[in-house]
């Protein structure tokens, strides 16, 4: 069995389905005749949590940190998300009220 290793720009793949990519290696490799199956393998990609490391924040997204103050509620971390979304900047968090996993969008 053949094995490809796809590389890829990040900002490029990032609009692609697994499948498109598949269907697209699959396609380039058909005039071989020997290729059966595609697998596509993410990599794993460490992400840093910028909650962790607000000194890489923008001004704005520290500013808007500083001023929400303390989480107590899911309506909080709605609020918090809509913000830091405004300034470029997305989370997630759970039924806990934990934000966590602060990106760049």
């Amino acid at each position: 069995m053949k094995k490809f290793k796809l590389t890829h720009d990040q900002h490029v793949f990032k609009r692609l389905t697994k499948t498109t990519i598949a269907n697209y290696i699959a396609n380039c490799l058909k005039e071989n005749g020997d290729i059966k199956q595609v697998f596509i393998i993410e990599p794993e990609i460490e992400t840093v949590d910028l909650f962790e490391t607000p000194e890489k924040l923008t001004p704005e997204a520290r500013s808007i940190l500083m001023l929400c103050g303390e989480i107590e509620s899911y309506e909080d971390c709605a609020e918090l998300k809509k913000l830091l979304n405004g300034a470029g900047y997305d989370f997630e968090y759970g039924l806990d009220a934990q934000p966590y996993n602060l990106h760049k969008i």
